[in-house]
């Protein structure tokens, strides 16, 4: 088999390989464009090695195919979806195409942070047990479940990655190459190391040493070789968690030991088992202490029970238009090529073709910022246009400081109060939201409303009605006399059938639903 490639390459005729994501013991993660479908995925590309021979290869894609149909049954929203998984046929290459995630592996959570608190631990093992009880009531059985495989979307929400992929390649310890033993066989259960039977069990076992290492921040065992790790999952009694690291609660540690039975037998029941020993760690919704800043908090969605709603993409005339200016005629060619950019790009903001709509604004921003000056009406609306394209490609830590800093050149071109500055704090203020920033996101909204002279305007009582979800999500006690105030302006402004009010009202019944009082 010819090697997996170093540079970017055409998989399949239509997976355009962009860049390299990671690479791990069985191959290569690449962020990929499919030209057919036009939207990004990810691409896992195994490596060459791990099939031996011709014959080995033909049978091994009858198999691929038969576990990648499995694996696309897991309709859940904690496992990327699979999208295609077959041999490329000229390269030779085994392949299978998945849903782009954006988010961080616990692998390199725990190389940044080290052991982590105790309510993130249990929120990530909760929502692994979600994905591992849809998994094994089909029955399917991970194999390979390991903090590389365990991904932490911006959201919070957790992903499950490489379902069927260990099935596939066959990977127990007969054979997984020798690089492959430190990133596979920390994780892997006495039964598989003995060739003794794969059951959902087992996947309960590897997520005991998940637990375990994301508690203390060591791993259950660290073997020099498979030989070694092999003797210890199978003969060893673990550390316990409360040995190194006293500040865990009992009931905590004793669920992890019990994951880490030799026995199977000895173990949980089931991956629902599990989630029911978790609750009492998880937080409240209620509870909005703070947890680490950085990546996305997995304890996000048990504090936050509201989904927010993603705001639609707004039309082309949707954004106040500038005055125009005086200016040089050396200036008109840039201007045009601004208008003739800002013209393809949202054709294909249309067609949601948004890193295309970027590159094709950035290629004239660029030379149109060297020489036209900041405040420029038509540089400043490519600007807006360029911000808005990436905070609705899904690229919200990007977007948020060209929209703070859009807000502060519109409001020294046109003044603080001119509506276009309004629309860019508003911006930025929703690029919290979607980061999950959620005090920086309510103290961004506040000013604005500060800031604005008529909280009836139709502007503000949109603002309102974010600030409104947002408070509701966060388990504010404000939020239900927000969100009354604000229906009773969306039905003095628009009359009590209007989609908004109707939708602030539906947030009342629910937010009166979940008071204890």
């Amino acid at each position: 088999m010819t090697a997996i490639p170093t540079e970017p390459t055409v998989i399949g005729g239509r997976y355009e390989l962009t860049h390299l994501i990671k690479s791990g013991g069985m191959g290569q993660v690449w962020s990929a464009y499919d030209t057919t479908l036009d939207r990004p995925v990810a691409v896992k590309l195994i490596k060459p090695e791990l099939i031996e021979t011709i014959t080995d290869r033909e049978a091994l894609t009858v198999r691929f195919r038969r576990e990648a149909r499995v694996t696309a049954r897991l309709d859940h929203p904690g496992v990327p979806t699979v999208y295609d998984a077959l041999i490329d046929a000229d390269a030779e290459q085994l392949y299978m195409v998945m849903q782009l995630v954006s988010g961080t592996d616990l692998r390199d959570l725990l190389k940044l942070r080290g052991r982590l608190p105790v309510e993130w631990v249990a929120a990530i093992a909760a929502q692994v047990c979600s994905v591992l009880a849809h998994a094994h009531a089909l029955p399917v059985v991970h194999r390979d479940l390991k903090p590389g495989n365990i991904m932490i979307a911006e959201d919070g929400t957790v992903k499950v990655c490489d379902f069927g992929i260990a099935a596939i390649l066959l990977t127990d310890a007969t054979r997984v190459t020798a690089d492959q033993a430190p990133g596979t066989y920390n994780y892997m259960s006495p039964e598989q190391f003995l060739a003794s039977g794969v059951s959902p069990r087992s996947d309960l076992y590897s997520l005991g040493c998940v637990m375990h290492e994301l508690l203390t921040g060591d791993k259950v065992f660290d073997g020099t070789n498979q030989f070694v790790l092999m003797r210890q999952h199978s003969d060893e009694p673990p550390i316990p968690v409360g040995d190194l690291a006293p500040a865990v609660p009992e009931g905590l540690g004793a669920l992890v030991a019990r994951l880490l039975a030799k026995s199977p037998q000895d173990r949980p029941e089931s991956a629902r088992e599990v989630h029911e020993r978790l609750t009492p760690f998880l937080p409240r919704a209620s509870d909005s202490r703070p947890g680490p800043t950085g990546d996305g908090d997995p304890t996000s969605p048990f504090r936050h029970p509201f989904a927010l709603r993603k705001t639609p993409l707004p039309p082309e005339g949707a954004l106040p238009a500038l005055p125009p200016a005086k200016r040089p005629v050396a200036f008109e060619g840039f201007v045009a090529d601004l208008a003739q950019a800002q013209e393809h790009a949202w054709q294909l903001v249309e067609d949601e073709r948004f890193s295309q709509a970027l590159g094709v604004l950035a290629e004239a921003l660029e030379p149109a910022e060297q020489v036209m000056s900041h405040d420029e009406p038509e540089l400043l609306d490519a600007r807006r246009m360029y911000a808005v394209t990436m905070l609705f490609g899904g690229d919200a830590r990007g977007a948020l400081p060209k929209f703070t800093m859009l807000a502060a050149d519109l409001a020294e071109a046109y003044g603080p109060d001119d509506e276009a500055v309004y629309v860019m704090r508003l911006s930025a203020a929703q690029c919290h939201v979607r980061l999950g920033d959620v005090p920086e996101a309510v103290a961004a909204y506040r000013e604005v409303l500060r800031d604005l002279p008529d909280h009836r305007a139709p502007l503000a009582l949109e603002a309102r009605r974010h600030l409104g979800v947002i408070l509701a999500s966060s388990g504010d006690p404000t939020a239900s006399a927000e969100a009354r105030s604000l229906h009773a302006d969306l039905v003095a402004a628009h009359g009590p059938d209007d989609p908004r009010a109707a939708e602030v009202a539906d947030l009342i019944s629910r937010l009166d639903d979940n008071d204890p009082s």
